[in-house]
């Protein structure tokens, strides 16, 4: 439930199946009921086609993440208690297991997972400012000057 809670106070998204692909990733809990119940993992397919472009900029193999995490599944299954650890500590196991050279792929894309922003508030707050900056009055502001003012005031409220 805690992976549960975080990801939903951390986006906003109205894309609910995304949300529950996400979580599920994440969730370490429910890897040993997709075993027993050898699920297809079309929860990782859709990740994947949601992130594809920034993981390919990460130089990430998208078409060898499903593999990596179906062996991920099976190390953390046989030599993590995943019933009774909480899944942050699940994740910095793997990231620090022996093996985790063999899982870049899908560590890659749990990295991505994991930096999702709380918010777009303060994307939302430096839009404003600039309103406030570039008014009608100043509408002849060079981007630099633009670039300029916003960095002096963003840093003000930082």
């Amino acid at each position: 439930m805690q992976v549960v809670q975080c990801m939903r106070t951390r986006l906003a998204w109205t894309e609910l199946q995304l949300l529950r692909d996400i979580i599920f990733i994440l969730a370490s809990e429910g890897w040993q009921k997709a075993i027993d119940e050898k699920d297809d993992l079309k929860a990782v397919d859709r990740v994947m086609e949601k992130f594809k472009i920034p993981l390919q900029a990460a130089n990430v193999v998208v078409e060898e993440i499903h593999a990596e995490f179906d062996v991920l599944i099976q190390h953390a299954t046989q030599y993590i208690s995943l019933s009774t650890m909480n899944y942050h500590a699940v994740w910095w196991r793997l990231f620090h297991a022996p093996a985790a050279s063999e899982w870049s792929n899908i560590l890659s894309l749990v990295e991505l997972l994991f930096s999702l922003p709380a918010s777009n508030g303060k994307v939302e707050r430096v839009f404003s400012q600039m309103k406030e900056i570039k008014r009608n009055k100043r509408s002849l502001l060079s981007n630099e000057t633009l670039d300029d003012l916003l960095l002096i005031s963003t840093a003000e409220i930082s």
